[in-house]
C-alpha cells in the first residue's frame, strides 16, 4: 500500500469539481436518519472518478482516529471519526462568498482539523465560524454526530448558516425530497432504523450518466460501522469495523478487489484509466516547455489521477510541468508526491525542501523528508 502522510495536504476532489459544475447541479447525496438508538449517516458519491478507496488512520498524538472516503491519491471525500462525527460535501450551489477578515485563514485542509479534533456537530460548526473556507463559495458541507445532531452548513443569503435538524432526519443534494420522503416514512412506520432502510434510499437517489455514484457508504454513528457498495451495485455490501481497523496502523483499502462480480465497475475504470492516457497523450506535446493548454487545476487533476491510476512516470512529468508552470509550495508539494509514489525517494527529498523555500512552516514536508531520510538509512544498514 502506498504512503497515506500526504493527503492532509490536498484538496479534496469535489473541490476541484465545483468549479466546472452548472449551477444548481448536485452530484451526491448526503443524509441523516437517528431513530430507536441507531444514528446512520449515508452518502452517494457522484463523480466521475471510479479509482475510489477507503482508509483509516488511527488516533495519534491527541488526534482522533479517523475513517476516509475518497481516491488513491489520498483525497478525502467524506469521512467518520472515532467519536462518531461525520462529514461530506456536495457541491452545485453558486454563492457570493469571500473571505472575512473577522475570520481566520487556515494553513492546511479545514476539515481535517475538523474531524482530527472535533467530537461534535457543534464544534465542527464552531470551526467553520472561526475559518474562511472557499468551498463555501460552491457547496455546502453536512455533518452529523452520534448524538443523533446534523446540521447542513453553507453560505446562504450573504451569511455563513447552519441549517440543523428538526425532526430526527436530514438530507441534502441530489434527489434530497425523495431521500427526505423516504426518511419520514421509516421513522413514522418503524420503530427502530438499519443500514437496509439507509441503503434503500441511497439506491433510490444514486447517479448514472457523467457522474454516476461511484461508491456508497452508510456510517453507524454509534459504533464505528462501516457499510460499503461499489458503482450503484446495492445487491453487495461490505462491512468494516473502524475500530478494529485502527489496530491495524494507517492503511488504505482500494474498494474493487472487494466486489469482483462488479462488472460495470472494472468497465467504468479501463474506460476512465483510457481517458486518462489519452488526456495525457494531448498533453504531452506540451511537456517540452510550450505553454500548456490547461490551467493550474486541470493540470493538478490530471496529475493526480494519473496517480490514481498508477500510471507514475506519467503523472510525474504532468505534475513536474505543474510546478514549472505555477511555481508555488502546493505545485511542489504534489511533484514531491508524485516522487515518492514513484519510488524516487531522492527527488522526493530534493522536492519536498523546495516546499520549504516557499512555505518554511510546512510541518508536513518537514516530516515527510524526515520520514524518507529516515527510510534510505535504515535501506543502508
Amino acid at each position: 500500500m502506498k504512503s497515506l502522510k500526504k493527503e492532509a495536504r490536498r484538496l479534496p476532489l469535489w473541490l476541484f469539481l465545483i468549479f466546472a459544475l452548472p449551477p444548481q447541479m448536485f452530484p451526491c447525496l448526503i443524509l441523516k436518519i437517528a431513530h430507536g438508538n441507531v444514528v446512520l449517516a449515508g452518502n452517494n458519491e457522484d463523480i466521475d472518478n471510479p479509482l475510489s478507496k477507503i482508509w483509516f488512520e488511527p488516533p495519534e498524538n491527541g488526534k482522533y482516529g479517523i475513517t476516509y472516503f475518497g481516491y488513491t491519491a489520498n483525497y478525502p471525500q467524506g469521512g467518520m471519526n472515532d467519536q462518531g462525527l461525520f462529514f461530506d460535501g456536495v457541491a452545485g450551489y453558486k454563492t457570493d462568498w469571500k473571505a472575512s477578515p473577522q475570520r481566520l485563514d487556515y494553513e492546511g485542509v479545514l476539515f481535517r482539523k475538523i474531524m482530527e479534533e472535533c467530537a461534535t456537530v457543534e464544534e465542527a460548526v464552531t470551526v467553520f465560524n472561526t475559518y474562511n473556507f472557499s468551498a463555501f463559495q460552491r457547496a455546502r458541507m453536512f455533518l452529523a454526530d452520534r448524538s443523533g445532531a446534523s446540521a447542513i452548513v453553507g453560505w446562504i443569503d450573504g451569511e455563513l448558516t447552519s441549517i440543523r435538524d428538526t425532526g430526527n432526519f436530514q438530507a441534502v443534494g441530489f434527489k434530497e425530497e425523495t431521500a427526505l420522503a423516504m426518511l419520514k416514512a421509516v421513522k413514522d412506520g418503524q420503530k427502530t432504523v438499519s443500514a437496509d432502510d439507509v441503503q434503500a434510499i441511497l439506491e433510490a437517489c444514486h447517479q448514472e450518466g457523467r457522474y454516476p455514484t461511484q461508491y456508497s457508504n452508510i456510517c453507524d454513528l454509534k459504533n464505528n460501522i462501516v457499510y460499503m457498495y461499489l458503482f450503484h451495485d446495492y445487491s453487495t455490501v461490505v462491512k468494516f469495523d473502524a475500530h478494529e481497523e485502527y489496530q491495524k496502523g494507517k492503511h488504505d483499502y482500494p474498494l474493487l478487489p472487494f466486489f469482483p462480480n462488479n462488472v460495470k465497475a472494472r468497465e467504468a475504470r479501463k474506460i476512465y484509466g483510457q481517458t486518462l492516457l489519452d488526456s495525457f497523450e494531448k498533453l504531452n506535446s506540451h511537456i517540452d516547455g510550450t505553454p500548456a493548454p490547461w490551467g493550474r487545476s486541470e493540470l493538478t487533476r490530471l496529475g493526480l489521477r494519473l496517480l490514481d491510476y498508477q500510471e507514475y512516470q506519467k503523472a510525474v512529468a504532468v505534475l513536474k510541468l505543474t510546478a514549472e508552470r505555477y511555481p508555488e509550495w502546493r505545485s511542489y508539494d504534489n511533484l514531491a508526491y508524485g516522487y515518492e509514489m514513484a519510488g524516487d525517494i531522492e527527488l522526493a527529498i530534493e522536492t519536498y525542501k523546495k516546499v520549504l523555500q516557499f512555505d518554511t512552516g510546512n510541518e508536513e514536508a518537514l516530516k515527510s523528508i524526515q520520514e524518507l531520510e529516515s527510510r534510505i538509512r535504515k535501506k543502508e544498514r
